[in-house]
């Protein structure tokens, strides 16, 4: 089970690609030691470690680690070992060495439990209080003024029975109202989203694009799960044209190549 909030341990750096026997890892807050790094057999991948090694040509390999306080030379030690995949992994915290610090408290490594689960209630209290003004967008902490361009949420997500959200539609306001809207989406299927798009574009270079979740699409100015350029030979004619659709753009039905 991973941690619900990034940690990031005291004296650790980040290794990014398979790490070494030997280092001791911070995970989920204990320190292990990696004692064996090995790529397992081709047959033993998984589909999506067979899609991942065709598009990075990088093995899928396995992470054996041990509790620091365990002897690493003890055969018995192993029924306790823990086993990581390294595939796909954004990083793993390593010590420099043995002298790593610990909270006098408790023993854990720092920051402990405690002070995390103390800075995870502040930063969810301080956010809580964003969302108690009501005309006051949440992201930057302003007013939004009728002549701005804005979206309005009648379902308060942080602050079950609040007043409304209403988020500006500019700079880092949007991206703080599309990822709202998602997670508003998310309590009713039957809720249409107008900032984001799980669908995938292909634009065509005649004014018009297609999109993989067209029956819902909300527009080419939304955010989509991906992006590309069609392959019609008349389309490239054209000239060199972008992979992100124009807000003016016009969806169309699937063009023949």
């Amino acid at each position: 089970m991973s941690l619900p909030y990034r940690w990031t341990p005291t004296g650790t750096e980040t290794h990014y690609g398979a790490p070494k026997a030997g280092w001791l890892i911070a995970f989920e807050h204990e320190v292990w030691r990696v004692i064996d790094v090995r790529t397992p057999a081709r047959d033993l991948w998984s589909e999506e470690e067979r899609r991942r090694y065709e598009m990075t040509r990088r093995r899928p390999t396995v992470v054996t680690l041990r509790h620091v306080d365990m002897d690493p030379e003890d055969p018995l030690a192993a029924r306790f070992d823990i086993h990581l995949g390294d595939h796909g992994r954004a990083g793993w915290e390593v010590y420099p060495d043995e002298h790593y610090p610990v909270c006098a408290r408790c023993g854990e490594p720092s920051p402990c439990r405690e002070v995390m689960a103390a800075r995870v209630a502040a930063n969810a209290a301080q956010l809580m209080g964003r969302y108690l003004s009501e005309g006051m967008c949440p992201a930057c902490e302003k007013a939004v003024t009728p002549r701005q361009e804005s979206i309005r949420f009648d379902d308060n997500l942080e602050l079950p029975g609040g007043p409304p959200v209403v988020f500006h539609l500019a700079g880092e306001c949007t991206y703080w109202a599309r990822e709202y809207e998602k997670r508003w989406a998310q309590l009713d299927p039957a809720r249409r989203t107008r900032l984001s798009c799980p669908g995938e574009v292909t634009t065509h270079n005649d004014g018009t694009y297609e999109c993989t979740n067209a029956a819902v699409c909300p527009g080419p100015a939304a955010q989509h799960a991906a992006y590309s350029r069609c392959r019609c030979p008349s389309c490239h004619d054209r000239g060199q044209f972008d992979c992100f659709p124009s807000p003016a753009a016009r969806l169309s039905t699937p063009h023949l190549h």
